[in-house]
């Protein structure tokens, strides 16, 4: 009869360190998914780019794509303000004026205006908000450039029906429309499919 011996020297070595490679293995992990994350976000272009990057429209026609600059830059004319999935909306986003989708895995990347405050934008403007005078705005009720109270918000609106929206709105002196046009991607290019619908402001002197 034998009595098993202490284990070597080696194959104390391989158990200490098999110890350390299992502990260390959460790490290369998440360190793994890191790197294809940003292969993912480089490959995709614009839709890897950070909310808050400045970016420019570069090229004309098809060919046209958007591109992230330094906000230095002249050419930087559109701000990102937000990375929705696919079947998001940008019009849910404050400041929202464009999107598009660029790449086959990327996201909806919705733009705005560089420079210019979410805030004061009209996408996501609501019933009892103030819009200046010339509607281009929206500013706090208490703002002496407020003009206009929102009496009613009314969305999808077909283009023919728009000068009809604000009937029966009680109070109401005037509307601002807002269009937006559908577009799709047909072999990796954006292509409008000219349907237009409608979100009519119907707006009343403030109060």
């Amino acid at each position: 009869m034998s009595v098993d011996g202490p284990p070597s020297s080696q194959q104390g070595f391989w158990a200490r360190y098999r110890k350390r490679l299992i502990s260390a293995l959460p790490i290369i992990v998440i360190g793994a998914g890191f790197v294809i994350y940003r292969f993912v976000a480089t490959a995709n272009g614009i839709s890897g780019a950070e909310v808050g990057a400045c970016a420019a429209i570069v090229g004309t026609g098809s060919s046209a794509s958007y591109e992230v600059r330094d906000c230095g830059d002249p050419q930087a004319t559109l701000t990102v303000l937000a990375q929705l999935p696919r079947a998001g909306d940008c019009r849910t986003v404050a400041g929202a004026e464009q999107s598009t989708v660029d790449g086959r895995y990327a996201k909806l990347t919705c733009f705005g205006p560089k420079g210019v405050d979410p805030a004061t934008s009209l996408n996501t403007a609501a019933a009892g908000e103030c819009l200046t005078e010339t509607g281009a705005e929206r500013r706090p009720c208490s703002d002496p450039a407020a003009a206009y109270t929102i009496l009613k918000r009314v969305d999808a609106v077909a283009e023919d029906a728009v000068d009809r929206s604000c009937d029966g709105v009680e109070g109401a002196t005037g509307l601002f429309p807002m269009g937006w046009t559908e577009s799709s991607e047909v072999a990796g290019v954006e292509v409008s499919n000219g349907k237009t619908d409608y979100t009519v402001l119907c707006v009343g002197a403030k109060s």
